[in-house]
């Protein structure tokens, strides 16, 4: 009997370390497995890395092109209202002068229509 458990025993040894070289096998390809993750999950990091720089310099560009393009426009608009406001202040002194022509006439009109000024007849 004991010769047997014996056998039967070491049966179950052999299994035992056949599986346990198997599992072994496994995790040491799990382990060269995970470690090629890594390098590609690195060189994947760089790439994306590069092209987040690379759109971050080009928004750079434009937005300093745009807001050089705007500041262009401000001023030049500047330029027009401070004209407008000049070409405003002449014609205001104009219209002035004429209201104060108009109101110099019709006062000097009901004068002489009303006698303060006397007729050259």
């Amino acid at each position: 009997m004991s010769i047997s458990i014996e056998t039967d025993l070491r049966d179950i040894l052999n299994k035992l370390d056949q599986r346990f070289e198997r599992m072994e096998t496994n995790i040491t390809d799990l382990k060269v497995g995970q470690a090629e993750l890594r390098g590609q999950i690195n060189t994947l990091d760089e790439k994306v890395e590069g092209q987040i720089n690379t759109l971050d310099e080009k928004v750079e560009g434009q937005i300093n092109t745009l807001d050089e393009k705007v500041e262009g426009q401000i001023n030049a608009l500047n330029e027009k209202v401070d004209g407008l406001s000049k070409r405003f202040d002449s014609l205001e002194f104009t219209s002035r002068g004429i209201l104060i022509g108009l109101a110099v006439a019709i006062i000097a009109g009901g004068a002489k229509l009303f006698g303060f000024i006397p007729t050259a007849n």
